[in-house]
């Protein structure tokens, strides 16, 4: 279940921070397979239900954006 868990807060590709705080109801493909709706007002995005409060945190493999909590994958 954490796999899945993971798998559903992770995307493919590189997104940065200007891109997610730019988004307007934009869906972003996980690889878990499933869609992450990114909805903002130019400042405060939100993927899902959680808000994205720190951008662009680079490391080996790509780069991280933080929530402020756990989306969890829909059964």
């Amino acid at each position: 279940k954490l796999v899945s868990v993971i798998k559903y807060m992770v995307c493919e590709g590189a997104i940065d921070g200007d891109t997610v705080k730019a988004a307007d109801k934009k869906k972003f493909k996980t690889i878990e397979g499933r869609e992450l709706t990114v909805d903002s007002d130019g400042t405060k995005p939100y993927v899902d239900d959680a808000m994205c409060n720190v951008f662009d945190i680079e490391v080996d493999n790509g780069r991280f954006h933080v929530v402020d909590w756990v989306n969890y994958p829909k059964a």
